[in-house]
Formats: structure tokens, C-alpha cells, sequence
């Protein structure tokens, strides 16, 4: 009887280890004004983990330069009234270029 409960308590232990390093992904916002997590678009993205989704508000971000998600699976889209001065969005923006590794 003593070896199945050391059994059981090994797999007790194995089971809560998986539990607790499992992550929920975020939400990592970006504008310009400093009210959100980021003011950076590539510090935003250096912070992530894979499915994190990172949202820009609108603005004009610079430098202007290619995006690297470092090989993360992250989803980055514009979002409108995002920071505290943001008016509404009326057009969509773009993304010139992004690259994964």
C-alpha cells in the first residue's frame, strides 16, 4: 500500500508542476501618450510571449522600421481610442513590415 500512494503523490506532484507553469496570454497595449503598457511597438513585442495579443493605438510610431516578433506567435492589430488623447479611428492603418524568425 505504500507504493501506490507514492505513486500517487508523484503523480500529484507532476500534475500541479504542469498546472502552475501553464500561462494565460495578455493583452500589452501601445500608444504614444504614455497611458498604456508600452510606447514602444518592438519593446511591446520583446515583452510578449507566444499568444500574446499586443495592440497599437493609432499614431505615427517611430523609428519607422521593420517589426521582429523574435519567433514569438503574437497577434499585433491597431485598435482605435486606445490612449487617453486618442480620437476615434475613421480609416485603417498599416503594417509595413513584420518578420518572425
Amino acid at each position: 500500500m505504500g507504493l501506490v500512494l507514492r505513486k500517487r503523490a508523484a503523480l500529484a506532484s507532476v500534475v500541479l508542476a504542469a498546472a502552475s507553469s501553464v500561462t494565460s496570454a495578455e493583452t500589452i497595449s501601445v500608444c504614444l501618450d504614455g497611458s498604456c503598457d508600452y510606447t514602444n511597438i518592438q519593446e511591446a513585442i520583446n515583452a510578449a510571449i507566444d499568444g500574446d495579443v499586443i495592440e497599437i493605438a493609432a499614431g505615427t510610431y517611430a523609428p519607422l522600421a521593420t517589426i521582429d516578433t523574435n519567433g514569438k506567435a503574437v497577434t499585433v492589430r491597431g485598435v482605435a481610442g486606445k490612449g487617453k488623447d486618442d480620437a476615434p479611428a475613421t480609416g485603417c492603418g498599416t503594417l509595413s513590415t513584420a518578420t518572425r524568425r
